[in-house]
């Protein structure tokens, strides 16, 4: 590998990354009420597609205005999910339905 691409690797290694962050602390100043309203989704069959799954929310009885964001993280090799998926609701009581 030649040098100056191993000094960019190195640039952004996770070793770099601050340890300092105390992310409930963080959540807490953010959400002060203290309840989640991101849910993460997995063990999602790899075949199924970003419309596909939004479709089972909707029929499920979440409407979309309930919502306000959706993330299907997708391999483009393969052109499949990877298996997981974010939501994050308006409403925590909304996210808890749903959990």
């Amino acid at each position: 590998m030649p040098e100056p691409e191993r000094a960019c690797r190195q640039e952004f290694s996770h070793a770099l990354v601050p340890k300092s962050h105390n992310l409930a602390e963080e959540f807490s100043r953010t959400c002060p009420d203290g309840q989640p309203t991101t849910v993460m989704i997995r063990n999602i069959p790899n075949r199924y597609t970003a419309e596909e799954l939004l479709a089972d929310i909707l029929e499920a009885g979440f409407a979309q205005e309930s919502f306000d964001f959706f993330y299907l993280p997708m391999d483009f090799q393969t052109k499949r999910n990877r298996g997981f998926a974010f939501i994050n609701f308006k409403e925590p009581t909304e996210a808890k339905r749903f959990a």
